[in-house]
């Protein structure tokens, strides 16, 4: 007689019992920033989705925000001087009228735990791949024409973000601003 070593458990009913699925993927935090005395997280889900996590004294809690497909990039701050948190959230993604998947900066107010837009920007005056925030004050690492770069501060204006000033242009990025993208110290 050959034996396979192969094992079929049938239930009751005679089928064949189905194999144990694999554990889903858990989600992921990508960033995690205050908000008073409450944190918010980005959260990556096992999906891809992006989503908005809260968490305060009464536990966690999904913000409303609606598609955030592609967000990377999270700040807390007060954008426009209303003395209320606004999150600066940085996507990759399509545009409407911009089919090219880019960095894109969106600007939300929060009331309550919904995210209201007060500005979904299709891009800056350059393409983007490193942010800073800090109060209405944006700080950005471009790419501009043939192989330049520059790091670039914008202002709130009311309705989005404007050039206030270039800080740098070249093709080699300095230590100093590639240390300040990814500590936000200067």
């Amino acid at each position: 007689m050959l034996s396979l070593g192969l094992l079929v458990v049938l239930t009751p009913a005679g089928a064949p019992l189905a194999a144990p699925r694999p554990a889903p993927r858990r989600e992921r935090v990508l960033v995690e920033r205050r908000l008073g005395a409450d944190r918010v997280q980005l959260i990556r889900r096992a999906d891809g989705s992006r989503r908005l996590r809260r968490l305060g004294r009464t536990g966690p809690r999904d913000l409303v925000c609606g598609a955030l497909r592609g967000a990377w990039g999270l700040w807390v701050t007060d954008v426009n001087g209303d003395r209320r948190p606004d999150l600066v959230v940085a996507l990759r993604k399509r545009a409407r009228h911009d089919p090219v998947v880019a960095n894109r900066p969106h600007v939300y107010t929060l009331v309550g735990d919904r995210c209201v837009p007060l500005w979904r920007g299709t891009r800056l005056a350059g393409r983007f791949d490193a942010l800073q925030v800090r109060g209405p004050t944006l700080w950005a690492l471009e790419r501009v024409g043939r192989g330049q770069r520059r790091v670039a501060r914008y202002r709130w204006q009311g309705f989005g973000y404007t050039v206030e000033r270039v800080l740098w242009q070249g093709r080699r990025i300095p230590a100093r601003w590639t240390r300040f993208f990814r500590t936000g110290r200067r």
